[in-house]
């Protein structure tokens, strides 16, 4: 399967080739790609960890197309408002609107809570992205260090540093492609957010305040 797409990729880049099988293998890719995409897009939700973060890598790697555009998406987009309540769970995940965007009210450990919010963010090239985000307290050196070699080990989001007036916080943050987010994905990323935004603001302060 690979080579035949290797021989038509190689086709298509031949330029002492006729047009016509050069037009034949742009259309065969194009077609490949569709229905590649729609594969993808078909299992966003697979159950299975393993292969739905595989496919997450597999449609980011794709996530965009000549020019710097992200390609048309072959699902529908779900919108902001699907994408948080997706994230709703009795007793577990309370859900609520919050300037432009969400916030995911979660029940953590010992009576614990952390809110994470899921906000429209553009990027200063323009970019759009989905930001689903939460505080976890003041961030000193030591701290930075730990969070810097943590990073390597979280699967859907990542530690950074945000001002808040003259002091830098330690956030968690994940931003998605909105073209290609999926419930599912949003939802993995709000869990394991509060997860590690909880366990480190009770470490760093003792507080519950996020």
């Amino acid at each position: 399967m690979l080579n035949d797409l290797k021989n038509i990729i190689e086709a298509l880049d031949d330029d002492d080739a006729g047009w016509v099988g050069r037009r034949d293998a742009a259309d065969a890719l194009g077609e490949i790609a569709a229905n590649a995409l729609a594969a993808l897009h078909a299992h966003a939700d697979e159950k299975d960890v393993d292969v739905r973060t595989a496919v997450q890598k597999s449609l980011a790697r794709a996530g965009v197309g000549s020019g710097g555009a992200a390609p048309t998406p072959t699902a529908a987009r779900p919108t902001l408002k699907e994408l948080a309540q997706a994230c709703e769970k009795k007793m577990k995940r309370a859900v609520k609107p919050q300037g432009a965007g969400f916030v995911v009210r979660v029940q953590t450990k010992a009576g614990r809570t952390q809110d994470v919010f899921i906000a429209p963010k553009k990027r200063e090239d323009g970019r759009e992205l989905l930001r689903v985000s939460t505080q976890c307290g003041v961030a000193d050196d030591e701290t930075l260090a730990w969070a810097i070699r943590r990073n390597s080990q979280l699967m859907y989001c990542a530690f950074s540093v945000e001002p808040h007036g003259d002091v830098e916080h330690l956030v968690i943050v994940k931003n998605f492609n909105p073209d290609y987010v999926t419930p599912a994905m949003v939802k993995d990323a709000v869990k394991e957010i509060a997860f590690y935004g909880d366990w480190l603001e009770k470490k760093l302060s003792g507080e519950d305040k996020y």
